[in-house]
C-alpha cells in the first residue's frame, strides 16, 4: 500500500506533463502564426536557437531571444510555465483524478 501514492503521484506527473506539451504546442503554433514567423530575434537566429524552445525555457532564457513581436504576444496571451500549468491542472482536475485512481469513480 505504501507504493500506491508514489504510483498515483507519478501517473498524475506523465499526464499533467502530456497535457503541458500539448497546450504548450498550441500555444507555439498559434504565435507562430499570429506572429507570421518571427518568434526570434536577431541573437537568437545568430545563436541558431529553437524558437520551441523559448516557449519551454527559462523565462530569462525566452525574453533573451524572442522577437519583439513574440514579446508582445506573451503580453497578450501570456507564457505558461510548467509551475503555473501544474498548479491550475491539479486545480482543475488532479484532486479528482487521485481519488478515483485510488477509489475508483462512483456512478
Amino acid at each position: 500500500m505504501s507504493g500506491l501514492i508514489y504510483s498515483i503521484a507519478a501517473e498524475l506527473w506523465r499526464d499533467m506533463k502530456a497535457d503541458y506539451t500539448l497546450r504548450l504546442d498550441a500555444s507555439f503554433h498559434q504565435a507562430d502564426n499570429d506572429c507570421h514567423g518571427h518568434l526570434l530575434n536577431k541573437a537568437g537566429r545568430d545563436a541558431h536557437i529553437s524558437a520551441w524552445e523559448l516557449f519551454r525555457g527559462s523565462e530569462t532564457y525566452a525574453y533573451r531571444y524572442a522577437s519583439r513581436e513574440l514579446v508582445e504576444w506573451w503580453a497578450l496571451h501570456g507564457r505558461l510555465t510548467l509551475s503555473a500549468f501544474e498548479a491550475q491542472w491539479l486545480n482543475g482536475r488532479g484532486d479528482q483524478y487521485a481519488y478515483e485512481a485510488h477509489w475508483g469513480a462512483t456512478n
